[in-house]
């Protein structure tokens, strides 16, 4: 798959809902066929996208703590 250059909002939202799920960088962004290179481009180009990105990493470890919050209720109930 080739990597995208050219900056969509709909590409970045896609990388952003990925991370606000928990997902990690990496795998998002393979997901998407973008370049952690051309991402940080993006970052630095569109603080507005810094900021968003931001965001979804907070969404995105509350989310993971949670799961592994109820993950243990689970064993610790058995």
């Amino acid at each position: 798959m080739t990597k995208p250059s050219i900056y969509t909002k709909e590409l970045a939202n896609k990388v952003l809902e990925g991370l606000a799920q928990g997902k990690s960088i990496r795998n998002v962004l393979g997901e998407v066929g973008i370049a952690w290179e051309t991402w940080r481009k993006w970052l630095i180009k569109r603080p507005d996208l810094r900021e968003s990105y931001n965001q979804a990493k907070e969404d995105g470890i509350e989310w993971s703590l949670s799961e592994v919050e109820d993950i243990a209720k689970g064993v610790v109930s058995r």
